[in-house]
């Protein structure tokens, strides 16, 4: 029998004590003993805690352990630390915002610098509405006269303008009375019977010339002179002086 070297793998002579190729120090083979089959053995039990299960039958008469059927669940993975620190706020946030208290109303400031206070608030925060305040009568609604003038000064004398249209003139039997008749003043000579008309429209109060040998003019308050003899109407507003021929009177209102 020959002795192989396990080193070099040199086939040596039985009875060598030391390799030929390598001389590495050989040792005898050693023959393991066969180990003898046993049949029909019984499987190796191990008490799992599981129910008995019948053994399946292999066709060369041997019998094989079956494998559990309970089987160990897999640990779960390590989730990701952002995703827990994303749960972790998530889980810390409120579940509801809370409802924002109403600020203070601030300060009003007057002209003068002083502070006016806020106005008060009920218990839900709401500012009562003040009661509405009456409207001012417009201006075109207050009441109208004509003051007259002698010798280019006010005499205090006026002529209330009451109704929507009113004719100025003088009384002739012929034609018959007007709504404001300036016979007997100063200039009467220059006036027509229907020398002009005073009427309301949109709220104020227009005159027009009705044909007059001598003419309307107007001279509108703060300006110096008449205006040309008018050919159009023309709106008359409080101070402004109007002249009939050679009558000058003074438009108020209000």
């Amino acid at each position: 029998m020959s002795i192989t070297c396990t080193v070099c793998g040199t086939v040596n002579p039985d009875g060598t004590t030391y390799c030929e190729g390598c001389g590495v120090e050989l040792s005898a083979p050693q023959t393991a003993a066969p180990t003898p089959a046993v049949e029909n053995a019984a499987p190796a039990t191990t008490d799992t805690g599981l129910p008995d299960m019948p053994l399946p039958e292999t066709g060369s008469g041997t019998t094989e352990m079956p494998q559990a059927a309970a089987e160990i669940p897999a640990a779960p993975m390590d989730s990701d630390p952002a995703d827990s620190l994303t749960e972790t706020s998530a889980d810390s946030a409120p579940a509801a915002e809370a409802t924002p208290a109403p600020l203070p109303m601030p300060e009003a400031v007057t002209p003068d610098g002083d502070l006016t206070p806020p106005p008060a608030q009920d218990d839900a925060g709401t500012v009562p509405v003040a009661a509405a305040m009456p409207a001012p009568t417009p201006q075109s609604d207050a009441p109208a006269k004509l003051g007259i003038k002698k010798y280019g000064a006010p005499t205090g004398e006026f002529i209330p303008l009451q109704g929507e249209r009113l004719v100025v003139g003088r009384f002739d039997a012929s034609s018959g009375p007007v709504d404001i008749d300036l016979t007997g003043m100063g200039g009467q000579e220059h006036i027509s019977r229907r020398h002009a008309e005073l009427y309301r429209e949109n709220g104020g109060w227009m005159v027009r010339d009705l044909g007059s040998t001598n003419g309307v003019y107007v001279k509108k308050s703060g300006e110096s002179a008449f205006s040309p003899r008018l050919q159009e109407p023309a709106a008359l507003a409080d101070g402004d002086e109007v002249a009939f021929g050679n009558l000058m009177l003074t438009f108020h209102q209000g």
